[in-house]
Formats: structure tokens, C-alpha cells, sequence
């Protein structure tokens, strides 16, 4: 049997930086989209600090991305912000990793590393009193037809790197 470790936040600064880490945008509930000249990643956010930190992380990477604050689509409300990078051709194999069809999945062979999971925190982590919550798409666990494919995907993933995901709330109740 094989020793498990857990990714260190803290060995995210100490290791080489990959376009892959990114992929803990699609973790979270970032989007990538496909198209004429690469791909693109968005993400709405709840805080501005995280807009602007996950820009640093795209950056640091040589993916040009900006904080933005997004209309929220309802009358009188504030405005979201909003991580989105420009269309890369580097974007493209990690679109394509996190796809199938037109639908976002999660890679065969993901392996939660040290910088994927501080990109996965920055997007949607918060702390608790037991340690971090990563936050996952809602819809996964229930409209999507890869939802739970995605879950478990996600949760496999977690589990080979020593970490356990489980769902704090429970899903909303089927119509």
C-alpha cells in the first residue's frame, strides 16, 4: 500500500507553477470556454480580495486575467466580482481536460496538487472550525447529467491526495 500525503498550502510557493493549477477555478464553479484563439476561464466571486488574488495566481502563470465587477443581473443590487482571463492557446488543454461535450467534468487523471488546491481555496474555500471548506457547483449534485460523476470525480481525486470531501448541507429536495 502506498503512503498518502496531504498537499501543504505553504508547497504551493515552493513549486514550479502550472497552467493545470488553475484547473481549481473548474474545481470551484469557474467556467472555461473554448473557441478562436484558445480558451477562456471566468468565475463569479463573493469578494473582490478574491478577484484580484486569483488575477496574481493567472498571472504568475503567464495567463493574463482581470478582476472585474459583474452585473448580478437584479435591479438594485450590487455588482459581483469577476476573475476572467483573455482567450490563450495555454487555456486550451485545460478546457478541454475539465470538458466533455459541453459539459464541465472533471479529469480522469486529476491530481489535486498544492496548487490546485490553493487556486480551489481562493475561489471557494472558507475556513471552519475543523480545517477548510472547499466549495463545489451546487448543480452538481443534482440537474446536471455529469453532476454526480463530477462529485465523484472531484472526490476521488481529493481522497488520493489524503484529503476528504463531503457535503456539509444537504442537497435541495428534488421537484
Amino acid at each position: 500500500m502506498a503512503d498518502v500525503t496531504q498537499p501543504s498550502l505553504f508547497s504551493a510557493e515552493t513549486l514550479p507553477l502550472e497552467v493545470a493549477h488553475l484547473g481549481g477555478l473548474l474545481a470551484a464553479h469557474g467556467q472555461a470556454v473554448a473557441g478562436a484563439g484558445g480558451a477562456r476561464l471566468s468565475v463569479l466571486l463573493t469578494d473582490r480580495w478574491r478577484a484580484e488574488a486569483l488575477a496574481a495566481e493567472c498571472v504568475s502563470r503567464g495567463i493574463d486575467a482581470e478582476a472585474l465587477a459583474a452585473d448580478s443581473g437584479g435591479a438594485g443590487t450590487a455588482p459581483m466580482p469577476l476573475l476572467r482571463t483573455e482567450r490563450s492557446e495555454r487555456l486550451s488543454g485545460l478546457a478541454a481536460a475539465w470538458t466533455r461535450g459541453a459539459v464541465k467534468a472533471v479529469p480522469q487523471d486529476l491530481v489535486v496538487e498544492a496548487g490546485l488546491l490553493r487556486v480551489w481555496l481562493i475561489t471557494a474555500g472558507r475556513r471552519t472550525t475543523a480545517g477548510y471548506a472547499l466549495g463545489l457547483v451546487a448543480s452538481w449534485y443534482l440537474d446536471l447529467p455529469a453532476g454526480p460523476a463530477c462529485v465523484w470525480g472531484l472526490a476521488v481525486a481529493a481522497a488520493c491526495a489524503g484529503l476528504l470531501l463531503r457535503r456539509n448541507a444537504p442537497a435541495p429536495e428534488a421537484a
